[in-house]
């Protein structure tokens, strides 16, 4: 109600100022000739009026209501577009229809006073006969005079029905461009305004969302209908991948946080933790890189790896000492369980000797004390084997006690390897069992006892696999060639079941004979060396082959 009052207030102002304005202009006119003129004219400037009006509110109404910032940019823009160059043409057009009735005035007037002073002229030197004839003249100059005096008086009265046409025709097309304006703006910002929320949406995770086709301004383009359908494939591509991408999270975080590996990742800039696992944070908790790898080193007990990924470490860290402890645990279970189990073979032979000895004396008492030297060979027979027993069971605690207790820190000294194979060939070579010694002559800086019981236990191991498969003629080839010592032998071999499993504890190739610690013990001795040893792939047709690889820096001389 407030903006319509000052509306009609402001209006009334208007028509009264410019009411005054025309009469200053009109003065010379008759009231007669003044009443139709201003009433034409004031009819002229309501309907201005009204027309200002709707622009007002059309333009207000665009700009400020109900418009987003998008359409009032493309509304702005069209009608800058538009709008300026048609008022710069009407502001032309204005000037030019108004300097034309001005010219034109100008032409007349100057007209009518040539044609005056040309019969000024005559009047002078005409016969007074023919002044009748000038007379007659005069009364048409004084028709044409009358005209431009008529003209002269209406000039601003046709110029002010002039600007009022040109006001209403400015003022209707100006609407009709704010009104194109706005509609263009609306149907391009309209596809825009959707296509936004909907991209919005979709950044909230709403994977649903669809644009129609036909809900969009110029849906008979081509263009926008694939727009609208590439949006959708892509929302639902996006969906799809998202929905795998939160599987596969949800997955690694139950393995980053299950897994008992300490898991962490640190800011590469400030070294700072940034996320961690719980079997990191259980057992170090070191919240800065450079103090964990401050830690860290000399730590021989933890397994320590850093991954470099752009801008993020990331640290894979483990104390080993459980798996450590673990594993020893258990291989001293099997070795004791092991163990256990070949030295009851040899306490039952005991037990069952001893037993036939005790028949023996309850037989012989019976009998009278007859039979003595029957009962001295029987006593001598089971003490035979109950020694042989008993040195099994010995040499059996022997193996496993240098197992056990080793050489401590290995005391080296220089001695000839040639030598030392001579003496394993004089105390392992058999009529069926030959040993031969080829190749380079070395002096080597080990610890020489230990090494005569890896050859005694390689050697000897070769020629009881030879005497088992019932072979005559036996060979068993020791060839030093550089850093590398070959033992060769013409036996079964190694089965392949027993390839992998050769030098574990209680791992025999022998059927019923082997306790399964000679090859553990000789790849220990071995490997104390700071040597390696292994076992050559079988060959069809030949004997166990293994090879021991002697560090350089052992080798003290060499003699071809």
């Amino acid at each position: 109600m407030y903006k319509l009052a000052l509306f009609t207030f402001l209006s009334i102002v208007t028509l009264v100022g410019l009411n005054v304005l025309i009469l200053e202009h009109l003065k010379d006119f008759e009231f007669s000739d003044l009443v139709p003129i201003l009433l034409w004219v004031n009819f002229n400037l309501v309907l201005i009026l009204i027309l200002v009006s709707a622009f007002v509110k059309k333009f207000y109404k665009e700009w400020r209501e109900e418009s987003s910032p998008l359409k009032r940019k493309i509304f702005a823009f069209v009608l800058g577009i538009i709008g300026i160059p048609y008022v710069l043409v009407t502001a032309l057009a204005i000037g030019g229809k108004a300097s034309y009735l001005r010219v034109f005035t100008d032409k007349t007037l100057k007209e009518v006073v040539i044609c005056a002073d040309k019969l000024q002229k005559e009047l002078n030197n005409l016969p007074p006969k023919e002044r009748e004839k000038l007379f007659r003249d005069l009364e048409h100059f004084k028709e044409s005079v009358s005209t431009v005096r008529e003209i002269v008086r209406r000039q601003k009265v046709v110029l002010i029905n002039f600007l009022l046409f040109f006001a209403l025709v400015f003022l209707v097309i100006l609407i009709a461009t704010i009104s194109f304006a706005s509609w263009l703006a609306e149907a391009i910002s309209s596809f825009i305004d959707k296509l936004t929320k909907a991209t919005r949406k979709v950044a909230k995770r709403d994977f649903e969302v669809r644009l129609s086709e036909n809900e969009f301004p110029f849906s008979g383009l081509k263009e926008l209908k694939e727009l609208a359908q590439s949006f959708n494939e892509m929302v639902k591509s996006v969906g799809e991948a998202f929905k795998r991408l939160e599987r596969d999270k949800t997955l690694f975080e139950e393995i980053f946080q299950k897994v008992s590996t300490g898991v962490a990742l640190f800011d590469n800039k400030d070294k700072e933790l940034i996320k961690a696992n719980e079997g990191y944070t259980k057992h170090f908790k070191f919240n800065n890189l450079e103090k964990l790898r401050r830690w860290v080193k000399g730590r021989d007990t933890l397994r320590y790896e850093e991954i470099n990924i752009g801008r993020l470490t990331l640290v894979i860290i483990e104390d080993l000492m459980p798996f450590v402890i673990n594993k020893r645990y258990k291989a001293w279970k099997e070795m004791a369980m092991g163990l256990a189990h070949d030295i009851k073979n040899p306490l039952n032979n005991i037990s069952v000797n001893l037993s036939y000895l005790e028949y023996i004396l309850d037989r012989y008492e019976s009998d009278g004390g007859c039979n003595l030297d029957e009962l001295k060979k029987e006593f001598k027979n089971k003490f035979a084997s109950i020694e042989r027993q008993i040195n099994y069971i010995s040499t059996l605690l022997d193996r496993f006690n240098e197992f056990a207790t080793g050489e401590g820190e290995l005391k080296r000294e220089v001695f000839s390897l040639k030598e030392l194979l001579f003496e394993v060939k004089r105390a392992n070579e058999r009529e069926n069992c030959h040993i031969f010694i080829e190749g380079d002559s070395l002096f080597l800086k080990a610890n020489r006892n230990s090494l005569k019981r890896v050859f005694d236990n390689l050697v000897k191991n070769a020629c009881e696999a030879i005497e088992s498969a019932g072979k005559k003629n036996g060979v068993v080839r020791i060839k030093v060639k550089g850093n590398l010592i070959h033992i060769e032998d013409n036996g079964p071999g190694i089965p392949p079941d027993k390839v992998e499993s050769i030098f574990l504890p209680f791992t025999s190739s022998k059927k019923g004979s082997g306790r399964g610690l000679g090859l553990f013990i000789v790849k220990k001795i071995v490997e104390e060396h700071g040597w390696n040893i292994r076992l050559m792939p079988p060959e069809e047709g030949k004997g166990a082959h293994f090879v021991i690889k002697v560090n350089p820096s052992d080798i003290v001389k060499k003699y071809a």
